[in-house]
């Protein structure tokens, strides 16, 4: 048996490690993921007050000090299905499926500090309509993620905090965009992530985490004016973030949790400016996330979550062109997942969420009809998670 979760684990790195590559994916909140990790997606990106593994670097740093000697791996199948409807034309995008990994890993220095790596992708855009708006072959553009975060947590009796810097890598290409070329590019940024999480009581938990925004160097194939980052020079900045939540104890097997998210779409130029002055023209979204898991018994645990966001195109300023190229039109997730105890070391997770469709008027661009925008979503998560031995974890 060690020999085989050995070579599993030997595997699961390398493919983790192409994926990362060819991550490529339309997000939920936004251009943000719904969560990270199977668990995590599970509850619908809840729980920044109960997190209790590897992958709380990407959530809350604070929580790594919850976690044993573990490796953790999972990918997710997602798939964003839109389509932008021109008078009586309408047109699919053709990009249905994308591999969204992560993998995290946490060595315990000692009782009350935690050391982590982490690399996923989380989130991104794309599409890939089989003709234009003046009935010409292809459009859409191609914006990959991958996050890279080394991080440390430490407990000081009933209070934890941690720091994770992050490096951001984006590789973008435009496919039929007017003005634009189809070259591929690559800009690379730093930004931190911090939080801390205070036991109030041995059942009830309140954290705080948040995200910087992530400055990014510039796609300087599409900086000029007119092109789509032109206004910030091809600079396309990611937005800072900000989360609280409560976590409670119903009985040491079930835990429910409440998060309030904020995503600063505004403040970043490309983004937030206004579609016609040549942003994105995204408004700032107040996501409202909600989870619950059961420890049925100690090898089978349930979990289940509810997230609802504001739709970022909801003004006007957002209702452009861009926005066929980059729909983000989706605001109700549902989600649930289970995890089983392989054997004393492995642990397998699942992961399931859907998003009904929803539909947002825009304007094509130009002298172009009135048109709109819709989008549904699935995605199945797969998950590992090794325990390397000992120290164990501290309670929650």
């Amino acid at each position: 048996m060690k020999r085989f979760t050995k070579a599993l684990m030997t595997t699961t790195m390398a493919i983790a490690a192409g994926a990362l590559i060819a991550t490529s994916a339309m997000a939920t909140d936004g251009m943000y993921g719904n969560g990270t990790g199977a668990r995590n997606k599970a509850l619908a990106g809840s729980g920044v007050a109960d997190q209790n593994d590897s992958t709380a670097m990407s959530i809350n740093p604070a929580g790594m000090v919850h976690s044993d000697n573990q490796f953790s791996f999972s990918a997710s199948l997602f798939s964003p299905l839109r389509e932008y409807n021109v008078g009586a034309g309408i047109s699919q995008s053709d990009s249905e499926y994308f591999v969204i990994p992560n993998m995290a890993w946490t060595h315990r220095v000692d009782g009350n500090t935690v050391f982590g790596l982490s690399m996923y992708g989380n989130g991104g855009m794309n599409s890939d309509y089989p003709v234009n708006f003046a009935g010409a072959p292809n459009l859409g553009i191609d914006l990959q993620q991958i996050f890279l975060s080394a991080g440390m947590a430490k407990s000081y009796g009933n209070i934890s905090v941690g720091l994770a810097p992050i490096l951001a890598i984006q590789i973008f290409s435009a496919d039929g965009v007017p003005g634009n070329s189809e070259n591929t590019d690559i800009a690379v940024g730093v930004g931190v992530r911090g939080g801390v999480e205070v036991a109030l009581a041995p059942n009830f938990r309140v954290a705080a985490a948040g995200t910087t925004p992530i400055y990014m160097s510039a796609f300087t194939s599409y900086d000029q004016p007119g092109q789509l980052f032109g206004i910030d020079e091809g600079r396309l900045n990611l937005p800072g973030t900000v989360q609280l939540g409560v976590a409670f104890d119903l009985m040491p097997s079930f835990t429910i949790m409440a998060d309030y998210k904020r995503i600063f779409y505004g403040s970043e130029k490309v983004i937030g400016t206004a579609a016609l002055a040549g942003g994105f023209g995204w408004s700032d979204i107040n996501i409202y996330k909600f989870g619950a898991e059961w420890d049925i018994n100690p090898g089978f645990t349930l979990r289940a979550g509810y997230s609802y966001n504001d739709n970022p195109l909801s003004s006007a300023g957002g209702s452009g062109f861009p926005n066929v190229l980059a729909p983000a039109t989706v605001q109700h997730h549902f989600t649930g997942g289970a995890k089983v105890k392989m054997t004393e070391t492995l642990d397998l997770e699942l992961a399931g969420m859907y998003a009904p469709e929803e539909t947002v008027s825009a304007v094509a661009g130009g002298a172009s009809p009135a048109s709109t925008v819709s989008m549904h979503q699935f995605e199945a998560t797969v998950g590992v998670i090794w325990h390397l031995g000992t120290p164990e974890a501290p309670l929650k």
